[in-house]
């Protein structure tokens, strides 16, 4: 098995390549440049018919050089010009979606609360249909205690998964509706109960009462409560 030596110092040594890459880039450079020129200087005085530089030849020149490019150069070298803007518009648009982000914070998905897992109780499955039993009655007390007993079941199971905070919107402000679907309605079923709870007489519909209970459901299905 071969094994690879390494320079006994390595600084010194990538510092020198470094130094001479760089002589070797001059001089490479420095060789083109002479070698356009003489190119340069061997088309122009061809042009001038072998007379070499004067103040005529020269007008005469650059006045065909002038006339070469509005005719024949100009338009292409325009289009080419706009064709590139464009190009180095869109190469940056898309280099735009992978640059480097600085994070000075961690990302909001590990400062967001994370539940912990818990075991399903079938205690709370009884408790559920005993709770949908009570709204099927139709009557107007029951579904509004229906509604009240779903909305403090979903309490609980928040606080059981690790969600803190003194009321129940509290825990809820700390689940990203991204990371669980029924949110949004178990929001507005949430919403119905404080109504019930803190208006005296209030009327709920049967279908009000229906779509409530449908999102508290739907929330502990997806939490895996049940």
């Amino acid at each position: 098995m071969k094994i690879k030596t390494k320079p006994k110092n390595p600084s010194a040594w990538s510092q020198l390549l470094f130094v001479e890459r760089n002589i070797a880039r001059v001089f490479i450079g420095l060789l083109l440049l002479y070698f356009f020129g003489q190119l340069f200087i061997h088309f122009v005085y061809s042009f001038m018919g072998g007379q070499g530089f004067n103040a005529e030849s020269l007008r005469v020149f650059l006045e065909a050089v002038d006339i070469v490019w509005r005719k024949h150069l100009g338009g292409f070298f325009t289009v080419l010009n706009v064709l590139l803007f464009i190009f180095l518009l869109y190469c940056y648009k898309q280099a735009w979606k992978f640059r480097m982000q600085l994070k000075l914070y961690p990302p909001p998905s590990d400062l967001e609360a994370q539940p912990k897992p818990i075991k399903k109780d079938p205690k709370v499955m009884q408790h559920w249909r005993d709770i949908v039993l009570r709204a099927n009655t139709g009557q107007q007390e029951k579904m509004r205690s229906a509604i009240i007993e779903a909305d403090a079941l979903v309490d609980h199971h928040l606080k059981n998964i690790g969600l803190e905070g003194e009321h129940m919107g509290d825990r809820l402000k700390q689940i990203r509706a991204f990371q669980v679907k029924s949110l949004d309605n178990l929001w507005k079923a949430h919403r119905l109960r404080n109504d019930i709870a803190h208006t005296p007489g209030y009327k709920v519909t049967a279908r009000q009462a229906e779509r409530a209970l449908v999102a508290y459901r739907d929330f502990l299905k997806e939490m895996k409560a049940f």
